[in-house]
């Protein structure tokens, strides 16, 4: 399951030529000779054919590429819709459909459909390699109504039983899509899966929200969030902000976040571990890191670290590995690997231009 911090800070788009068509001019006439020698006759050229531009069929937009299906195999009367694309079949819920209202749902729906596709794809090609050739294409389920399960765990998404479930609205899936999607590839598409919940989770983080643009993410922060001014005013004022593409850059954001933990600015603070828990950051954590313990941050941010300083051959090699199996790949025990990415954390904000204070002693 994914979990991004919720801050007010990042509560964060032929020209026809028309050709001029010249006219033939009169023909020369001949007259009988004369003693006076008169300037022989220009023979205008003919003007060459007039090139008329093909008409260009226009791309067809996101609602046509992906029309609304009858469902009439996997339980129909929860999921009356769907809608195929390259990647997944998206299963649409009545009562989701009812809750949001018809053009609000569907509104939200093709907002998401228009970049999903490019993020998957972005996705298969990071885990080039890792994962199998042949990708089928995945359930995906909106459940935004009647989950009591989940209604008291600070998330928007899962993948469950080889099928992505989608929680809450359109807004708050768009921030976790990708990480769940990268969940199918890597414990579904592939012969060594991740295994456990801190290299399930770091792996699926790291590569949607540092390695991948991740497009649909924008929508959290930008493209349907009410709040996309002030989450652009503090982003400038943070760092987090990509001037040339004028977006807030998850990237950033994903190290910023992980600076405040390795900072100690969350001691005290409860929050929703890899490990599937909620707990509160101690002042001794700093002493004593536990892998499991984790903020989803912290972990995409240290499998980074270990990207580049082992090579990700080395860290995939290794993303299904018991804690003293990765201590002995590795090296190092995990505290001396936590506080090491710490000071190399603190080291890629600086380069990043983040503005995040000092660690405390």
């Amino acid at each position: 399951m994914s979990k991004r911090i919720t801050a007010a800070i990042l509560a964060l788009i032929l020209a026809v030529c028309a050709i001029a068509c010249g006219q033939a001019g009169p023909e020369t006439i001949h007259a009988e000779p004369s003693t006076t020698q008169l300037p022989p006759t220009e023979i205008p050229m003919t003007p060459p054919a007039t090139e008329v531009p093909a008409t260009e069929t226009p791309e067809p937009t996101v609602r046509e590429r992906y029309p609304i299906e009858e469902n009439t195999a996997f339980k129909p009367d929860v999921y009356p819709y769907l809608v195929r694309t390259e990647s997944a079949v998206w299963y649409l819920a009545g009562e989701d459909i009812e809750l949001l209202g018809e053009e609000a749902f569907y509104d939200g729906l093709y907002a998401v459909l228009e970049h999903a596709e490019e993020d998957f794809a972005d996705a298969r090609e990071a885990l080039k390699g890792y994962i199998n050739e042949e990708v089928l294409p995945v359930g995906i389920h909106t459940d935004f109504c009647g989950h009591e399960a989940y209604s008291n765990l600070p998330t928007y998404g899962a993948f469950l039983n080889g099928s992505i479930s989608l929680y809450q609205n359109w807004m708050r899936v768009s921030d976790v899509l990708l990480h769940e999607y990268v969940h199918y590839l890597t414990m579904g598409c592939t012969v060594r899966s991740t295994g456990g919940d801190f290299w399930r989770e770091s792996v699926a983080q790291y590569v949607a929200n540092i390695v991948c643009r991740n497009r649909t993410a924008d929508l959290f922060y930008s493209g349907m969030n009410p709040n996309a001014q002030d989450a652009e005013t503090q982003a400038k004022q943070l760092g987090v902000w990509n001037e040339e593409e004028n977006r807030v850059d998850h990237k950033k954001v994903e190290f910023m976040y992980a600076q405040s933990f390795a900072n100690g600015d969350m001691v005290g603070f409860s929050y929703f571990t890899v490990g599937q828990k909620t707990v509160v950051r101690t002042q001794g954590f700093r002493d004593d890191p536990q892998r499991l313990d984790l903020m989803y941050c912290e972990a995409s941010c240290l499998l980074a670290y270990l990207i580049e300083t082992y090579g990700r051959d080395m860290v995939y090699r290794n993303w299904n590995t018991s804690l003293p199996e990765m201590e002995e790949a590795f090296g190092k025990p995990f505290s001396e690997l936590y506080h090491n990415w710490a000071d190399w954390n603190t080291e890629q904000c600086a380069l990043m231009g983040i503005n995040v204070r000092e660690p405390t002693e």
